[in-house]
């Protein structure tokens, strides 16, 4: 069957260069691409913008306003939180259709594959940046590698949304260009790894405690901090027995002892419910999870918690969030110290006019050919453009773009619950992407 219609369920702030190019293929290929969104507004910019695309605002947040949008539609691309997609993905499949997400692969997605390939469907996941890119750009140097005959022994991979240097202009070096949310719950539960050829864990409160220098030719040292299960990747990139197995985000340098401040606070937890009658203020916040000291004193408390952090710093850093002032948190029913946290940091890590984001990533590889132990450090670095069309929103939507093209044509086929670790994907998807900047230099020594 001929596919001709596509549907995009979310167009937040990671999908502008998604909807660009999904806009201008469309038209070529004169194919129908629909955008829906409970964002009335946002819908009638993109509307302005490119007036060929369909746009339909969502009523409520009910799911199931989805079904018949879906039931009309060839390819659904779904943009909305993570753990909405398997809901999205069960639509798909009453009325067979094929999916494409940007993120991770849930155990509740995979135990849909059964059903997916029983209906010869595609489920394509983690076709974003971090999971996507990482897992195209590490795959086609290690079909490099094996194809040289080299012995892989260790791969560590690390990503960031970051501020480019020029907007770097506030303390903590960070800014928000993605899901805020996401960046304050990070790293919750246990991440694993494989050092030394033995199995490794790192619970949450010792996280951002636990981190790496990372070098990127041109921009400096940057931390990184382990992220998730990395050991579900040896399988994934067809590697066995390694030395090491590590991936990790990026962060500047001192953001992560200062982040870790928060963590022993407990202000990332997001199960506490505060009452807006008692806490009412920043400061008052901030003396609920100190301990022993007074608000005034919290520096104290600070030499305890962190004591590797760099204390003047982190001074400067707090003081910029201005948490021991009595400014209203502005929540008017009860709320978590996660909540409040990412509340308080929007107002002061918003990308303002004129400036720009940018994304780090690095892979290093150690590896054996003819006798020998050889090392090589591939990395991108990419620069947005302005607000809208960043850094992120490019990394994030092209590769789904370039892969929804692809398989709308034909030129690539597949079924199941996938990622695209295939040359047949990640080829093509990378190639495109070069033409947006988004390049990998490499360092062989």
């Amino acid at each position: 069957m001929e596919l001709t219609r596509i549907l995009q369920i979310g167009a937040g702030r990671s999908t502008a260069s998604m909807i660009l190019a999904l806009a201008n293929i469309s038209q070529l290929e004169k194919w129908q691409y629909t955008v829906i969104d409970s964002n009335a507004h946002l819908l009638a910019e993109i509307k302005a913008q490119y007036p060929h695309i369909h746009v339909t605002t969502l009523k409520s947040q009910d799911a199931s306003e989805w079904e018949n949008h879906i039931a009309s539609h060839d390819v659904v691309i779904s943009m909305v939180p993570a753990f909405l997609h398997p809901t999205v993905a069960k639509f798909c499949l009453i009325y067979k259709k094929h999916l494409f997400t940007a993120s991770y692969i849930s155990p509740e997605m995979k135990s849909l594959e059964p059903q997916v390939l029983k209906q010869g469907l595609l489920f394509m996941n983690e076709c974003g940046l971090d999971p996507g890119i990482d897992h195209m750009s590490a795959q086609r140097i290690i079909d490099d590698l094996h194809r040289k005959g080299a012995k892989i022994l260790g791969f560590e991979s690390y990503c960031g949304g970051l501020v480019a240097p020029e907007s770097d202009d506030n303390p903590w070096n960070y800014k928000f260009s993605w899901n805020p949310r996401n960046v304050v719950l990070a790293g919750q539960g246990m991440s694993t790894f494989i050092h030394h050829k033995q199995l490794k864990t790192i619970p949450y409160h010792q996280l951002f405690d636990r981190i790496d220098e990372i070098e990127i030719p041109g921009y400096g040292i940057f931390e990184g901090y382990a992220n998730r299960d990395s050991t579900s990747y040896e399988e994934v990139y067809g590697l066995r027995n390694l030395e090491t197995l590590y991936r990790g985000t990026l962060r500047k340098l001192n953001y992560c002892r200062a982040w870790n401040f928060f963590v022993q606070l407990g202000l990332t937890d997001d199960t506490l419910k505060l009452s807006p009658q008692k806490i009412k203020t920043r400061k008052d916040l901030f003396a609920l999870v100190l301990s022993d000291s007074t608000v005034e004193n919290w520096v104290e408390e600070a030499k305890k918690l962190v004591p590797r952090a760099n204390l003047d710093d982190l001074i400067r850093k707090i003081e910029f969030l201005h948490l021991t002032k009595d400014i209203d948190l502005g929540f008017d029913k009860d709320f978590t110290p996660a909540q409040a946290l990412q509340s308080i940091l929007e107002k002061h890590w918003v990308l303002a006019p004129g400036d720009r984001d940018m994304i780090a990533m690095v892979h290093l590889f150690k590896y054996e050919l003819n006798g020998e132990i050889l090392n090589l450090k591939s990395y991108l670095v990419l620069e947005g453009k302005d607000q809208i069309h960043t850094a992120i929103a490019a990394t994030v939507g092209l590769p789904i773009a370039f892969a929804v093209e692809s398989f709308m044509k034909g030129e690539v086929y597949d079924t199941g619950v996938k990622i695209p670790v295939h040359s047949k994907w990640h080829e093509p998807i990378l190639k495109k992407l070069e033409n947006y900047g988004v390049i990998f230099k490499e360092i062989h020594h």
